[in-house]
Parts: C-alpha cells; sequence; structure tokens
C-alpha cells in the first residue's frame, strides 16, 4: 500500500510540474495558436467586424462565443473594459463551446466580466452547460457580481483557469463539475464569494488540481468556505490534489469535505496549505480518508480538524503564518520569520502565485506565495525580453509594464532599471505603469539615462502607485505623461528621490491622501503645471517636501502654473513640511493653499527659496494657520497673498549661478548662505552636508560650496558625436561640434563646456584664441558648439576636444585627445573632395627597387586599406607587395607594414611591388596658400629621431628654406623658430642633412619634391618641421613665425592612433637606426620573414618590448 501511494504522489507531482510548464509556455506565447486569434474589446470593437485584429475587434464576449460554436483552436484576446450588459453584452449565458482554446484577458489587469444586475446571465463563463468540450484555459480575467458562479466547468477534460481575480459572486468563485484530474485551478485570487472553490462529483469524478491560489474574506460580501468538496454515487472517485493554497477568514470552514453517501472513494490530497481563521480549518463528514499533511492551521476558533476522517497531518504545524498585511491591502505574503518558511519539504510546485520559482531557499514555503529574503529583477529596454525571467541583467525583462504585471502584489522587491527610453515606440503598453508592491524598490541608473517617456494618449499617469506601503522611487526622467508623472494615492512610506520630472500635462508629482510618512526629496521638477500636488479628500495629505528645485525651463509644452500646490477637501488636517526648495517663475504662485471651510491646513514653510513667480506664498482661503519663516522671497509680483512672512524670511536676490542653464547653486555673497539658522536638514539637492559648509545652513536646495568636497567626483568624459572622422566641409559651410549627453556621477549640474578648436598640424590647443577657445556658461544646449564659415581655411584638416565642467567637483573632464586611443575622431575637413594618383611605382623585386612616397592630400578615410586596398591586384601578399612607414617610438624603432598604419599629409611610406603599382587618392589637397606643419617623433629612451617624411602639399621646396620649430609642450608656444639653412650641423635640434632613397641612401639631397619621401632626424621632442605657404613672399622668417602662431601639428603625431599589437608589425634589428644614416628599407619580395636561411640585415624579425 505504502509503495502505491508513493507512486500517486510522485505521479501527482510530475503531473503538477509538467502543467505548470505546459501553462507557462501556454501565457508566454499567446500568439503561437495553430488556430485563428480573435480579438474583442467592448470599448472600440463592433460585433460587425470580422474579430481578426485589434483594429477590427468584436465588441462583445456573448457575440464572440456565438460565432465560434464547435470550433477549435482558437486564441480569444480580450482586451482591457467592463463587459457588461450595460456596456453591451447580452443578459444570456455566456457559454463556451469549442476546444482545444483560450480566452486571454490582458495580464496587466482590467478585463472584467461583470454580471451584475443580469436577470439570466448566472454564471460568468460556463464551459459548458450543455456541452462537454475540452483544453480550455482562462486566464487574466476579473469575474464579478455573477448571480451564479464566477466560473462554472461541467466535465470535459484539460481546462485551465489561471490568473484570474473572481469575487463578490452569489455562489462559487469556482464551481467544477465532474471534472478529472486534467483540470486545473491555479494562481488565481478568489474571495469574498460564499464558496471560494466547489468541487462536485454525483457519479463519475471529482479530482482536479487546485494549487496556488489565494482565497480569502474580503471587505464586502463576505466568504462563507474555502474549498467546499461533495460527492454521492457509489462509482464516484473524487481525490482532489490541493496544495499550496492559502484560505484565510471565511465563516465556518476552510475546507470542507462532503461525503452525501453512496459509498464512493474520497481521498483527497490535502498539502502546503495556509488555513486560517475559520469556524474550523478542515471538516469532514461521511466516509472519507483524506491524505493530509505539511500544512498550517492556525486562529480557527472552534477546531483545526473537525469531523469523521479528519486527523493532522504528522508534518502539520500551527503558528501564525505573519502574512504581511492580510488586512485592506490582502497581502498574503509570508515574512522571514514565518514557521511557514521552507516547511513544504517534500513539494515539487515549481513556482507560486506570483510566478516566483519555489523553493527560493532549501524547501518550499507552505501557501501560494514563496517567500524570498532579497528577490532582485532587472529591466532593460534595449537588451531585455518580456520572456526572460528579468532574474539577471543577461535575462532582464525588456518593459516596465511587464515588470509591474508580474510582480504586482509583491514585497521585498528590488527592481533595478537600465538606462534606455521606456515609451510605447519602445514597447511599452499604452496604458497607465501601475505598482501595487510593498517594502520595495524601483531604482533607474544613478549616472542618468533611464527615461519613462510616457508619450500616448492612454498613458496619464507615468508611475501610478496605489495602497503601496514602503516603495523608494530614484534615479528616474519621467516626462510625457498625459497627467501625471508620479502618481501616489493612499499610501504609505512612499520615497521619491534622485528624479528629473518635466512635461508632463498637469502636475510633477501628485499625492493624495498620503500621510507625513511619505517624502518627495532631492528630485528636480519642471516644465509641468503643477510641481508637487498634495490632495486630501478624506484623509490627511501631509509629506515631507525637501531639497527640490522646481522651476519653469523652456519648454513649449507647458509652464509652471504653481511649485506647490495644496488642494485639501474635507479631511483630517493637513500639516506637510516644505523645507529646503527652490522654486522659480511659477506663473501663479511659489506656493499655493487651497481648501474648503473646516478644513485645517497647517504647512510647516521653511528654507525656502521662491522666486520669479506671480506669488511667492499664497493662500487662497485666506483661513489657513501655516508657519512661515527663514525663506527668501525675490522678484515675485507679491510675495505674500494671506499669509504673512515670518520674522527671519528675507527678500534679498539669492544669485544664482546660472539660471539659462537651470543652475540654481547659490554663488559667492547670496544673502541666502548660512540663512537657514534652525534648519536641522542634513544634506542638499547635491548630498552636500550642509553643516560642513559654513556656520549655518543655506536657503534653498543647494547648499553654496565654500570649497569643493574632496569626495565629489568629476563628470563622465564626454565622447565626440559629431562631425563624423574625416568629415569634409565644403568652403563656407559652418561647423557643429556635438558631444554625448552630460552625465555626473553625483548628478551634478553642467556648468561650463571648454571647447578647444585647431588645425590639426600642430598639437597645442592652447595657441587657438576664440573662437577656437571657448568656455560656453549659459544657453540651453551645452553639449553643441557652432563655428561660422570665415574661421576655417580651405585646404585644412581641424581637430577639437571638449570638457565639461560639473557644479559638484567644479573639475573639467576631457574627452581622449587625439593619439591616445585608437583612429581619431575628432578630426574634420574642410575643401572640395578630389581623387588623383599617386606618382607610379615601378616594377621591382629587390631593396633597390623600393621608392618612398609621400602623400600631399588628406584622405576621406585615412587607413592604409583604403587608401592602397583597391590598387593591389589579388590583395595584399608579401610576394607580389611590400608597403610601410616608419616609427621611431613604437619599441626602440620599427616599420609597421600594411594595413596597420595610417595615411596623412606629410608622411611618407616604403613601397616595393613586383608588377609596379598605380595609386588613387582620395580625399581634400592640402592647402599651399598659408604654412603647414609637419610633427617629428622622438624616442625619449633611446634617443632615436628618425621620421619619414614629404612635402605636405602640391609644392616643391628647397631644405634650406624648410622651418624648425621648438615648441614648448606645456604652453604650446613657439620657443625657437628659424629655416634649415641657418642652423649648424652641431645644433640641438635637427640633423641638417636630408636623405634620399634611390637604390641608396644620398645624405646631400636639397630638394624636397612633391609626392617624394625622404628621411629627418630630430634630436630632440616637440619638433615640427614648417613648409611655407605661397603668401609669405620671402619675408623676415621669425616675423613670420611669430605671426604663424597657433597653426597646428598632428601629422607625425597621427601614427600614435594605429598602434597595434607587436605581432601585426615588422622590423628588422638594424632598423633601430643609429645617427650617422637612417634605417634600411624593408625585406624584398625574395623572401618572408618566416624563412630563416634569410639574412635579416634588412628585416626586423624582432622587437623591443614596448
Amino acid at each position: 500500500m505504502r509503495l502505491q501511494a508513493d507512486i500517486k504522489k510522485n505521479g501527482t507531482m510530475a503531473a503538477i510540474f509538467g502543467l505548470f510548464l505546459a501553462l507557462a509556455l501556454l501565457l508566454a506565447l499567446p500568439g503561437a495558436a495553430t488556430g485563428a486569434d480573435y480579438y474583442v474589446d467592448i470599448n472600440t470593437g463592433s460585433d460587425t467586424n470580422d474579430g481578426l485584429t485589434p483594429g477590427t475587434a468584436w465588441k462583445t464576449l456573448h457575440y464572440t462565443a456565438s460565432m465560434l460554436v464547435e470550433s477549435s483552436f482558437n486564441i480569444i484576446h480580450v482586451a482591457p473594459g467592463i463587459y457588461s450588459p450595460a456596456n453591451g453584452e447580452l443578459d444570456d449565458f455566456l457559454d463556451i463551446y469549442m476546444t482545444d482554446s483560450s480566452i486571454l484577458g490582458d495580464p496587466a489587469g482590467g478585463t472584467i466580466i461583470d454580471c451584475s444586475g443580469a436577470a439570466y446571465w448566472s454564471n460568468g463563463i460556463s464551459v459548458s452547460q450543455l456541452y462537454t468540450v475540452s483544453n480550455i484555459t482562462i486566464s487574466d480575467l476579473e469575474i464579478r457580481g455573477a448571480s451564479g458562479y464566477g466560473v462554472y466547468i461541467n466535465g470535459g477534460s484539460g481546462h485551465t483557469i489561471t490568473r484570474c481575480s473572481i469575487h463578490d459572486n452569489f455562489g462559487a468563485g469556482i464551481y467544477l463539475s465532474e471534472c478529472d484530474a486534467s483540470n486545473t485551478v491555479a494562481a488565481n485570487k478568489i474571495y469574498d464569494n460564499p464558496t471560494g472553490i466547489e468541487i462536485s462529483a454525483a457519479g463519475l469524478v471529482g479530482s482536479p488540481v487546485i494549487v496556488n491560489n489565494l482565497i480569502y474574506d474580503g471587505p464586502t460580501s463576505g466568504m462563507d468556505t474555502g474549498i467546499f468538496i461533495n460527492v454521492t454515487g457509489s462509482t464516484v472517485t473524487a481525490s482532489p490534489t490541493i496544495y499550496h493554497n492559502t484560505i484565510d477568514g471565511g465563516a465556518t470552514y476552510g475546507i470542507f469535505i462532503y461525503d452525501l453517501g453512496g459509498g464512493g472513494t474520497i481521498e483527497p490530497d490535502i498539502q502546503y496549505n495556509n488555513i486560517t481563521t475559520f469556524d474550523v480549518g478542515i471538516f469532514g463528514s461521511g466516509t472519507i480518508t483524506p491524505n493530509i499533511d505539511y500544512n498550517n492551521l492556525f486562529g480557527n476558533t472552534t477546531a483545526d480538524y473537525s469531523g469523521t476522517g479528519v486527523i493532522a497531518g504528522t508534518n502539520d504545524i500551527s503558528a501564525d503564518p505573519q502574512y504581511a498585511d492580510p488586512g485592506t491591502a490582502a497581502d498574503y505574503h509570508l515574512v522571514g520569520a514565518s514557521a511557514c518558511v521552507e516547511a513544504a519539504i517534500p513539494s515539487t510546485t515549481p513556482v507560486d502565485l506570483d510566478g516566483k520559482t519555489r523553493p527560493q531557499g532549501t524547501y518550499a514555503d507552505i501557501g501560494c506565495y514563496e517567500y524570498s529574503a532579497a528577490s532582485v529583477y532587472y529591466v532593460n529596454v534595449n537588451t531585455g525580453s518580456d520572456t526572460n525571467d528579468g532574474l539577471t541583467p543577461g535575462t532582464a525583462w525588456k518593459t516596465l509594464h511587464h515588470a509591474a504585471t508580474e510582480l504586482w502584489d509583491t514585497t521585498g522587491i528590488t527592481i533595478y532599471v537600465a538606462p534606455g527610453v521606456y515609451s510605447v515606440a519602445n514597447g511599452e503598453t499604452e496604458s497607465d505603469l501601475e505598482f501595487y508592491m510593498f517594502d520595495s524598490e524601483i531604482l533607474g541608473d544613478p549616472a542618468g539615462g533611464t527615461t519613462i517617456d510616457a508619450t500616448g494618449t492612454s498613458w496619464t499617469y507615468g508611475l501610478h502607485f496605489w495602497y503601496c506601503d514602503n516603495i523608494t522611487v530614484k534615479d528616474f526622467e519621467i516626462r510625457n505623461a498625459d497627467l501625471y508623472g508620479v502618481y501616489i494615492y493612499n499610501s504609505t512610506n512612499i520615497t521619491v528621490t534622485g528624479c528629473d520630472i518635466h512635461e508632463n500635462l498637469s502636475a510633477g508629482i501628485i499625492l493624495y491622501d498620503c500621510d507625513s510618512t511619505n517624502t518627495i526629496a532631492g528630485n528636480k521638477i519642471y516644465d509641468t503645471p503643477f510641481g508637487i500636488h498634495l490632495i486630501s479628500d478624506a484623509l490627511t495629505c501631509s509629506p515631507i517636501i525637501v531639497n527640490n528645485l522646481i522651476y519653469n525651463g523652456d519648454s513649449m509644452v507647458t509652464d509652471l502654473d504653481r511649485g506647490i500646490f495644496l488642494d485639501a477637501g474635507e479631511s483630517d488636517p493637513v500639516t506637510p513640511i516644505i523645507y529646503h526648495n527652490t522654486i522659480d517663475g511659477a506663473y501663479m504662485a511659489g506656493i499655493d493653499m487651497s481648501y474648503l471651510t473646516g478644513t485645517t491646513v497647517s504647512p510647516d514653510i521653511r528654507y525656502n527659496i521662491i522666486t520669479n513667480c506671480g506669488t511667492g506664498i499664497a493662500d487662497s482661503a485666506t483661513a489657513s494657520t501655516p508657519t512661515i519663516d527663514y525663506n527668501c522671497l525675490f522678484g515675485n509680483t507679491l510675495n505674500y497673498d494671506g499669509v504673512t512672512a515670518g520674522a527671519n524670511n528675507i527678500t534679498g536676490d539669492p544669485l544664482y549661478n546660472n539660471t539659462g542653464i537651470a543652475d540654481y547653486h547659490l554663488m559667492s555673497g547670496s544673502p541666502c548662505v548660512d540663512a537657514a539658522v534652525t534648519s536641522t536638514i542634513s544634506v542638499d539637492l547635491d548630498g552636500t552636508i550642509r553643516s560642513t559648509q559654513g556656520a549655518h545652513p543655506d536657503m534653498g536646495c543647494y547648499e553654496h560650496l565654500v570649497m569643493p568636497p574632496t569626495g565629489n567626483l568629476p563628470p563622465a568624459v564626454p565622447t565626440y558625436v559629431s562631425p563624423s572622422p574625416f568629415q569634409v566641409f565644403a568652403p563656407g559651410q559652418p561647423v557643429t561640434l556635438r558631444a554625448s549627453a552630460f552625465s555626473d556621477p553625483e548628478k551634478d549640474s553642467h556648468l561650463t563646456t571648454h571647447w578647444k578648436v585647431g588645425r590639426a598640424d600642430i598639437d597645442y590647443f592652447s595657441s587657438f584664441p576664440s573662437p577656437f577657445n571657448y568656455v560656453a556658461e549659459g544657453g540651453t544646449d551645452l553639449t553643441r558648439y557652432t563655428l561660422d564659415a570665415y574661421n576655417f581655411l580651405e585646404g585644412m584638416a581641424y581637430q577639437w576636444i571638449v570638457g565639461y565642467q560639473d557644479s559638484g567637483s567644479l573639475k573639467y573632464a576631457w574627452s581622449q585627445k587625439p593619439g591616445e586611443e585608437g583612429v581619431p575622431t575628432n578630426i574634420f575637413v574642410v575643401g572640395t573632395e578630389e581623387t588623383t594618383s599617386l606618382p607610379p611605382m615601378e616594377p621591382g623585386t629587390e631593396i633597390e627597387d623600393y621608392r618612398m612616397v609621400s602623400f600631399t592630400h588628406i584622405p576621406s578615410n585615412p587607413s592604409a586599406t583604403a587608401v592602397f586596398g583597391d590598387d593591389l591586384s589579388g590583395g595584399y601578399n608579401t610576394t607580389h607587395y611590400r608597403i610601410g612607414v616608419y616609427d621611431c617610438e613604437m619599441g626602440a624603432g620599427g616599420y609597421r607594414e600594411y594595413p596597420n598604419f595610417m595615411v596623412y599629409p606629410g608622411e611618407a611610406a616604403w613601397v616595393l611591388a613586383r608588377e609596379g603599382l598605380t595609386t588613387d587618392i582620395s580625399g581634400v589637397p592640402m592647402t599651399t596658400e598659408v604654412d603647414v606643419e609637419v610633427a617629428l617623433r622622438y624616442n625619449d629612451a633611446n634617443g632615436n629621431g628618425w621620421n619619414m617624411v614629404g612635402p605636405p602639399n602640391d609644392r616643391n621646396y628647397a631644405w634650406s628654406e624648410v622651418g624648425v620649430v621648438v615648441y614648448d609642450p606645456e604652453t604650446g608656444e613657439p620657443v625657437f623658430t628659424d629655416l634649415i639653412g641657418n642652423l649648424p650641423a652641431g645644433n640641438e635640434y635637427i640633423d641638417t642633412r636630408l636623405w634620399s632613397w634611390n637604390g641608396a641612401y644620398n645624405a646631400a639631397t636639397t630638394t624636397m619634391e612633391a609626392g617624394c619621401g625622404y628621411w629627418v632626424r630630430a634630436k630632440q621632442p616637440h619638433i615640427n618641421l614648417r613648409f611655407y605657404g605661397s603668401y609669405h613672399g620671402g619675408g623676415d622668417l621669425l616675423i613670420h613665425a611669430d605671426a604663424g602662431v597657433g597653426v597646428k601639428t598632428w601629422l607625425a603625431r597621427s601614427l600614435d592612433y594605429v598602434k597595434q599589437a607587436a605581432e601585426t608589425l615588422f622590423a628588422p634589428a638594424s632598423a633601430i637606426a643609429g645617427d650617422d644614416e637612417p634605417p634600411p628599407p624593408m625585406a624584398s619580395l625574395n623572401y618572408t620573414s618566416g624563412d630563416s636561411s634569410v639574412d635579416m640585415s634588412c628585416f626586423v624579425s624582432t622587437l623591443l618590448e614596448e
């Protein structure tokens, strides 16, 4: 017998696990039906439509059922709305006669079947009163008001009722007649029905699976019995599986097992249930043999177990389950100290009512909810999917609406929301984002960028909290809601902090009947009619409002009408604390009080700065009793209306730092500094400790910094957005520079932006005056800067860097300069693009056949692949080609072979081609009108200063007439300038010889020809060659050089951009040259570096470690 019982039990467990798996797949993939999908929408549909799309939905469920009689494989999507006779439903049975089909409400809620007042619509849904059907799934519906049953199942197999809310029906919430073990009732909330679930067997079978349901006595109609099993007939087998239900508060029995006679088999399996506060927990009558174990029965008035055949299981317990909040909130989650936690030891039920995995600990918990000590979920609109489990960043959910649905009625949850725009366009549902949670956090990214964009006609509340307790919302941007950015209704201990809330069409934050446990602190609220709106209807509305910045910005959508608005009805006393807020530019009033006569309105208004409003502080009903003191009111049309200024109020200009960029920090000399003498608020909006910045705290949301806090970090490093790398601007075209969005780890404001722009042939930005060196301190967008066309020369490349300064550390974070990493992304070109050919390279295979070529154009794409690649027949193969450049700073010095280098004007490369080579180059020709410089590289470690160079433009130059400029790297100013021809051979700056190659080196070269390459050697760093433009006209070199201060150096430095791993490079050991002769050319085509027999004197096989 024991073996048979174990087999039966294990089979049941396996069936439950399989059922949950199948159910999860069905609900996760509702559109994967093999039959038709149909749509029903009571609000927008019509029964003259075809029902095949949301836009052509049917209107009523009765019509839908009639159209699908005797059909199969249907999925019926029922939109939110109230399906009632008043809204068009028939007053008749809603009888489902189909097979293998689903009726799915909206998982977010709001799909309601309401039979209230109907004469003939007695059961909410019947499956089926007249016929026997199979495999019907009913999910996500609210069913109420039926004169009979909420759901009536009459036989058949494979039916599932899940995630429904069934309440206030005159009979049972769910009635199951002649249902075998293939039928399941799982994860429903059933309340205020006389009987929660009734199982009836009168001749056949009564063995459905009842698991993870919450059945309770709610606030309205009351409940008598939780689960009622009634059986009659000798051939009946009634063995329902009743696992993991929470059943609470009825008048008579938690579970009633009733044998009406006939001698049938009645063996309900009752395990892992919480049964509390009935008259009797489990009651039996007749001949029954239930299996009862691992349950918790507690608080039942007369007895936990009573009647015939009912005996406590060996592992049953009787302890307070410690429900989280079983009263008005109906929160039956367990707290950590509950004796039910990990008490369902043998259970293999895979999930709980919330869909949370069981077990969370070593063993599963008794009841419908699994306790989780640390429930953390992740949402990421960019990389997530709502088919994920949300438990790790890699398996994040995609939408906040899905997270709110999945975590509805949960406790102890933390939701991390990644940066991104959470909008209808990006997958969010166009409906209010409503959370119903307790003891939880919803956290955006502290660095910013987590944006709730509620654009859409039906998304009226950006975030909505309804009867919640102990929730923190932090670090979000919330915008474009049709009414409120954040709506908090009748909740306690809600904190909203660190948020930017703007351009919502009614209020930034509204609190309705919210007591003094709620806090609105450290937010920026702007461009919305009411910044913070308090409504007290029947209860108090008295939150703490502290350290908020509320102002009228530059939005074209809406303006600030009132900063803080107290709107009191016939309610309990209204006594909010309003401390240390900065309110600027409200059209009507900074703080306004409006209420019905007889209501006590006594806000505590202190330490605020209220400026440039219609009225500073107003009492529209002239009957409040506020405390008003230590505030600064300035620039308002009227400072006080109906109220009296406090003895310590002041009226001086607060001296905001820069309202043009919404920087409301105080400047030195502000009368608000040290003026909040009695304040005990410890920090400001930035998190600055107020007590460390002066003798007393300052008025307003920001504390003036005597010294920047030592722990405050600079902002995030800005990156280059546009122009794109080497983008070409036509002569006469202005150039707009754009950097990335400002971000700061402490959320300090963007104080200034420093733009540095200059020509790309000198590395020293300090040489260039305004507008090339410009600090932007105002305006609406500090991430853009436009320079007029007249600032630029045709035929020139320019580079730029940008620095962001924050208001906290007062430090600049600079974009990466050229050469620090990767190919430069901050270079743009002014001129007209053309395609031209380099001088043809004659065929050759030996060392003496090499040719040194230089470049006179600024390439549209400077990579070697872009310049040479399309001209290399058959691709680059070292038996046909050798192309490379020299880098004296790479290790001890060596060559970089194609494709691992960049091509810039003024630089030269070796080329050897077996069949010869003609190469085209596309780009802007470098100017010949003005002086152009080429920077020389120098290796400080070993004194290697060899550089391959050529004229940077299409001109020939006498070597003696080329200039030498030495720069101070700290100031960017030239400290020495002269001609090569004026320098003695032993000078400290440069070797005065110029080497050319024609099968051998010639150190007596006197002319530099355009397109040809040469060797020169620098003797120290920070040296440029200057190639004079045609305007120079032979004037005095020193005078001309002084006039030319500010022309930049990039060309030789550009090799920094393309440093690759040493294994991709090539250079002979002998290329680490001495002072007397340049490095030898690269290897010939006869050999490869992999040939160990080759004389490697002409090829680098090894490089010193950098």
